[in-house]
């Protein structure tokens, strides 16, 4: 259960180191393009060795078996996430660019767990969770015009 809640704390940060490296790239002059090619190339290097090693070619051929055109949504939507926050990274720093993502995917899960889309089954969000949302859209508010 500690792992649940360790996992999304990394992965923030590796978020954080990873967009800052991307910037780094592009400040060494690659092209944003060539940065997000060198990203998504080495993600699926790594992703292909993990699983060759793990289960050998069963998942290539699990997806090829049950591919359907909307698979393409999570890799789009990740490379979009990844894509803006950098673009914002250059406009308006690391600090209000994580904020308001931050606030978008709470905001986003907020309504996913109450609604449950049809993937899951719904939770109940309570008052206490809707505090928490106030208080962090207002801490939010606080970074971005900070920055303005």
């Amino acid at each position: 259960m500690m792992m649940a809640f360790f996992l999304p704390l990394l992965a923030g940060c590796a978020l954080v180191a990873q967009n800052a490296v991307m910037a780094a790239m592009q400040a060494r002059g690659l092209g944003m393009l060539s940065a997000f090619i060198a990203n998504s190339f080495v993600g699926l290097a790594l992703l292909c060795a993990v699983a060759l090693a793990d289960e050998g070619s069963a998942p290539f051929a699990d997806v090829a078996r049950r591919l359907q055109l909307w698979f393409v949504a999570p890799g789009l939507l990740g490379t979009f996430f990844v894509f803006a926050n950098l673009r914002s990274y250059h406009s308006i720093g690391a600090a209000p660019t994580i904020a308001l993502a931050t606030a978008a995917q709470m905001l986003s899960g907020m309504l996913l767990d109450a609604t449950g889309a049809h993937v899951f089954h719904p939770r109940a969000i309570d008052a206490r969770a809707w505090v928490g949302a106030a208080l962090l859209i207002c801490g939010v508010a606080l970074i971005v015009w900070r920055r303005a």
